[in-house]
């Protein structure tokens, strides 16, 4: 009978090539532990056998030895997977540190059997509904421990998973879709369901900034979106009414109800026919049945009509917060907004006006956001006041950004570091909180990457351009010109679909892997 397993503290010496707490192989072997009910800590499956770890180990895996484990990483960094096989449901968290324990992705909890083939958890990579998780780390000595939060096995009997480190390396990836690929575009929205492995696209321009070609309404999903599996383009088609054509609109996603929120945008290219509408797209992975378009109602005060702003999105209390843009007269606005049931399920959805304290930034169109949950953070960069410059390269940080616990507020830190991005219009940015990291690509039509180390401005935020491996995608972004893009925060991977550049329009898709 198939064991499931589980993870713990495991310490290891990363030397150049091996372990020292044994012949570990960095880039090798994967490793079984052994887990018992939920929550508890998981451990070592240091003999065959022992505390429930099966014979199924074996080929290119074998058993963990007890923890703790300690890791010396080099200049290059490293990468923990975890990675589940063996019972369906079963799901981990892992502490770096002494840090907080940072969960694996979310699987589906019906009680499957392994994947298709659990002595080789490679193959059970390729399958989203079994959880895993991809951890980063720099160089320098770390610790880490992993506990099972979730045991599928009813009672919670024991059982087992599986972790491998491996040397960090960036590199992007050309992807090849099979299906039809969606006509080229720049300034669609895109949101990822983590469960599913789906790019779920919407809207979109053909021609960038031209005023008289309509914007796009269709909806897209891209299977396999993170590159682990097949990966194959789709054309969904929603019932409902559509939403009109739109560009430069935002969308989030809440992945316990498998809505996409779609506010705002611009109904031609650079154009002042801008929307303040909400839509919600339910079911929109297509996994629980048809997916279906919805308009939203929401009571209080309307946000004024806008495009190319920030949308950021709390999924645990379903609430989107939006912030400045381009108006409907070509002016760069400032203000800031909060929809609580943002998704329309819990609830009439509701905006709030806030006036946060400080002094924010004048360069709001076109800046890419991220958002720290835990600390109710977001992040702003780059932009340019619209529509004639400058852009800039500055960072601001609105602390308490959902108002939940006291006003918002504004600063605008210097990070540190050797090199300091240029000054750019549209770059677009994916928050890590498993490492506290913002990573944002091109803008202003380039295809260069910059971390931002301690993102949420706890610590010694630090910028570090990045040179990945690989041939990099063609430079793109900046004015309606940018490209959807995604993060799958348990492989650590960024997808992008389409965009402009200076050589016209892409339906290209790419990923960069750590």
């Amino acid at each position: 009978m198939m064991k499931h397993i589980a993870i713990s503290i495991v310490l290891f010496t990363l030397t150049a090539g091996l372990l020292s707490a044994g012949p570990v192989n960095v880039g090798g072997a994967w490793y079984e532990f052994w887990f018992g009910a939920a929550p508890s800590q998981a451990f070592g499956c240091v003999v065959r056998g022992t505390h429930g770890c099966g014979p199924s180990s074996g080929g290119d895996s074998q058993f963990a030895s007890d923890p703790p484990y300690t890791i010396t990483v080099g200049s290059t960094g490293s990468v923990i997977t975890i990675q589940d096989a063996f019972v369906r449901g079963d799901q981990f968290s892992i502490s770096v540190d002494g840090g907080p324990f940072l969960p694996t992705s979310a699987p589906i909890n019906d009680g499957a059997n392994a994947c298709a083939n659990a002595t080789d958890p490679a193959s059970c990579q390729l399958n989203p509904t079994y959880s895993h998780g991809v951890y980063a780390l720099g160089p320098g000595t770390h610790t880490f421990t992993i506990n099972v939060i979730q045991n599928a096995v009813t009672g919670g009997g024991s059982g087992a998973a599986y972790f491998r480190i491996d040397p960090l390396v960036r590199a992007w990836t050309a992807l090849t879709p099979a299906g039809t690929a969606p006509v080229a575009r720049a300034d669609s929205s895109g949101v990822f369901s983590e469960i599913t492995n789906e790019l779920i696209m919407f809207g979109g321009n053909t021609a960038g900034c031209s005023s008289t070609t309509p914007s796009l309404n269709d909806t897209w999903v891209l299977s396999a979106a993170n590159g682990l599996g097949t990966v194959a383009w789709n054309q969904a088609s929603p019932t409902g009414t559509l939403p009109a054509g739109r560009r430069g609109h935002s969308a989030v996603y809440n992945p316990s109800t498998d809505n996409m929120i779609v506010f705002g945008g611009d109904a031609f290219g650079c154009s002042n026919s801008k929307y303040n509408d909400l839509w919600v797209l339910s079911n929109a992975s297509g996994g629980a049945g048809t997916p279906a378009w919805t308009t939203l109602n929401p009571t209080g005060s309307l946000p004024p009509a806008r495009s190319d702003h920030v949308a950021v999105y709390d999924r645990q209390t379903d609430l989107m917060i939006v912030f400045g843009g381009t108006g409907t007269a070509a002016n760069s606005l400032t203000d800031l907004w909060v929809l609580t049931n943002a998704s329309g399920v819990g609830g009439t959805p509701a905006w709030t006006n806030l006036t946060p304290a400080g002094t924010g930034p004048a360069t709001t169109s076109y800046m890419t956001g991220t958002y720290d949950v835990s600390t109710d953070t977001m992040t702003l960069f780059a932009g340019f006041v619209c529509c004639a410059g400058p852009a800039s390269n500055q960072v601001w940080l609105l602390s308490n950004a959902s108002g939940a616990a006291g006003t918002p507020t504004w600063s605008n830190p210097t990070p540190g570091g050797t090199y300091t991005p240029p000054a750019r219009v549209g770059a677009y940015g994916v928050y890590s909180p498993r490492n506290n990291k913002a990573s944002y690509i091109g803008g202003s039509d380039t295809n260069i990457v910059w971390d931002l180390l301690d993102a949420n401005g706890v610590g010694t935020m630090t910028w570090t351009p990045i040179v990945p491996a690989g041939t990099l995608p063609p430079p793109r972004g900046g004015i309606a010109a940018n490209p959807a893009v995604i993060g799958d925060g348990t492989t650590a991977r960024i997808v992008i679909f389409g965009g402009g550049g200076s050589t016209g329009m892409f339906n290209d898709v790419w990923v960069l892997s750590e």
